[in-house]
């Protein structure tokens, strides 16, 4: 997964390929990537699904089918995806002024997260993803 520095110490992170999965950070350790678990991902795929979505018994969640360059604003405790931008400053102006409270916001996939929330490349194995960011605070 690369990493790119921003302008507000943040970083745009990019995957080999893959989307971006979020896990709780205490069950990273059980994702095996392209060793098992990407096959889910490659059927979720196949199976259509473009947006947002977890897999039933798994407390894991998969941001689309495209490998879309992220950032994390932690102050606004969203994660945001770069589909379309001339520049990452409007990206961020853009992230910064949304009113939240404004949004009509639809349910999506639910995660039980005891504290930090992973995000890394969906394709790799956790013990292989030593840099990962995270989202949350520990309690």
């Amino acid at each position: 997964m690369t990493q790119w520095p921003t302008s507000e110490g943040s970083r745009w992170l990019e995957t080999d390929g893959g989307p971006f999965l979020l896990t709780p950070v205490s069950q990273l350790h059980q994702w095996t990537g392209y060793n098992g678990d990407y096959d889910l991902v490659i059927d979720a795929t196949d199976a259509g699904h473009s947006e947002c979505y977890a897999f039933p018994g798994r407390n894991v969640a998969v941001l689309g089918d495209e490998p879309l360059r992220t950032t994390i604003m932690e102050s606004r405790s969203l994660i945001v995806q770069w589909i379309y931008s001339n520049s990452e400053e409007e990206i961020r102006r853009y992230a910064s002024e949304v009113d939240l409270d404004s949004i009509v916001w639809r349910e999506g996939p639910v995660l039980e997260c005891d504290g930090r929330i992973a995000v890394m490349d969906a394709a790799i194995a956790s013990f292989l993803a030593p840099r990962f960011r995270h989202l949350g605070r520990r309690r």
